[in-house]
């Protein structure tokens, strides 16, 4: 069982990923050298941001264990 933190920063970590797979799509078709700039700055934040969202899910998991009463083994990154 999730707490609702964990299923929003989920949401949000699916979303992203797929925000990356579009945007790594659309470089391929980019014509422009401002626009492959562009799409690889925006490329850059959202890899960034599914970064931190995975540290930022696994810190609280390891945070609430206690809580949970799971083993820390069994917490991963994803």
């Amino acid at each position: 069982m999730q707490s609702p933190y964990e299923e929003r920063a989920g949401e949000l970590l699916k979303e992203k990923k797929k925000e990356l797979r579009s945007l790594k799509k659309e470089i391929l078709t980019e014509k422009g050298f401002f626009g492959k700039r562009r799409l690889e700055k925006k490329i850059k934040e959202a890899t960034e941001d599914i970064e931190y969202l995975k540290n930022d899910i696994y810190r609280y998991r390891r945070g609430v264990a206690w809580n949970k009463q799971m083993e820390l083994k069994r917490i991963t990154k994803r």
